[in-house]
This record gives C-alpha cells, structure tokens and sequence, in this order.
C-alpha cells in the first residue's frame, strides 16, 4: 500500500479537462449573407439623400417657430 506522501489528491489537469465535442459539419460554420442591395444612404445621390432627411428638418423648424409664438396656437 502506498503511503500518504505519495498519493496526489488533486487530479492533474490532462486528466481532468473533459473530451472536446466533436465538430460541427463545415455547412454549420458558413454565415450566409443577405444579397447586397446598395442600401447604403451614403450610397444614394445628394437630391435622394436631400428628400429623405427634408420632412424631419421642415418639422424641426415648425417645432421652432411654434414654441416661439406669444401666444400658444392651440
């Protein structure tokens, strides 16, 4: 019988990491993209890019001029 000098309580680290899972098949890696569109607003021509952000500015400015009046409108 061996002594107790001798006998490693603790398990070493090779035998205690458990088996690695096997890995997935390669078709579950793939990332699949969505088609490129150019949707991109970077992308759009400067009069596109005008119309788009135009109605948010009008509506800003009515905010503006509305909170300025003497007397409220409603």
């Amino acid at each position: 019988m061996p002594s107790s000098e001798n006998i490693n309580f603790v398990a070493t680290p090779g035998s205690s990491k458990p088996k690695a899972a096997p890995a997935p098949p390669i078709e579950m890696h793939t990332v699949r993209h969505l088609p490129s569109t150019g949707t991109s607003v970077l992308g759009w021509p400067a009069w596109l890019r005008l119309l788009a952000v135009l109605p948010a500015v009008v509506l800003l400015w009515f905010g503006v001029a509305w909170a300025q009046l003497e007397v409220a409108p409603w």
